[in-house]
This record gives structure tokens, C-alpha cells and sequence, in this order.
């Protein structure tokens, strides 16, 4: 995984459950067949183990993953929840970075307060106490 193209993770990474759902599969599974049949407990041990390995290997992945998007600025990498859990955990400064070179006009009213009341109807037309038009 450490040398393959990231392309090519990117690509099977949908093969491959969240490590969340893997390992909650491996602990029922383990619990299971440890009531069942304890002399396999210690299998079941081993299968976590293996488990919690692929758990690592998925953050390896991810950070990889991440520092790709980083360096690429190419957010389509990333699945929907990567790129919100990326954005939840970064500091505002590291967001607001992408916009360091973006320029903002400033802001401006492109119409007046005359302007405003020109359009509104006359006061004088409601009566008190009705509800406006519409309502």
C-alpha cells in the first residue's frame, strides 16, 4: 500500500468495509463462537488483531490520502464524509487558506433608500389594524 499509486487506492477504496463496521463484525463474530466454542477464543484473538492491523492500515490510507488532496488541492478524492470530517477537524485558519489569493469586491447596496420607498406602496393606502395584501 505504502508504494502504490494513489490513484490505485483511490480506485478500491470502495472495495473495502469502513473499519468502524469491520470491527464491530469481528467482535460479534468472536463473541459468538467464543460462547459457542471457547477452545477458539484465542483464533478469535487473532482475528481482532488482524482486524485492528486493517483498522491502521485505513488511517495509513487516509492520511496519505489526505496529504494528496492537500498537495493536489483536489477534493474529489476525497469520499463525502472524509471531506466533511476533514473540514470539521481543521482549523479555520487552514480553511480560510484557500481563499488567501481570492479576490472579494467590496460591498456595495445597488439600490438606495429612496429608491426603496419609491417602490413600497403608500402608507397612507393600509388601514390600521388590516392585514397586508396577501396574508
Amino acid at each position: 500500500m505504502r508504494s502504490r499509486p494513489i490513484e490505485e487506492l483511490v480506485g478500491e477504496r470502495h472495495h473495502h468495509q469502513s473499519k468502524a463496521v469491520l470491527l464491530d463484525h469481528a467482535r460479534q463474530l468472536v463473541k459468538a463462537v467464543s460462547n459457542r466454542f471457547p477452545p477458539l477464543r484465542a483464533s478469535g484473538t487473532r482475528l481482532i488483531d488482524e482486524a485492528l492491523r486493517y483498522s491502521a492500515a485505513v488511517d495509513e490510507f487516509s492520511d496519505r490520502l489526505l496529504q494528496q488532496v492537500r498537495a493536489r488541492r483536489d477534493f474529489s478524492m476525497l469520499l463525502p464524509e472524509q471531506y466533511l470530517s476533514a473540514a470539521l477537524g481543521a482549523p479555520v485558519d487552514s480553511l480560510a487558506e484557500v481563499f488567501a489569493a481570492t479576490v472579494f469586491d467590496p460591498a456595495s447596496v445597488e439600490i438606495t433608500a429612496a429608491q426603496v420607498l419609491l417602490a413600497a406602496p403608500p402608507a397612507a393606502a393600509r388601514t390600521a389594524g388590516a392585514a397586508p395584501a396577501g396574508s
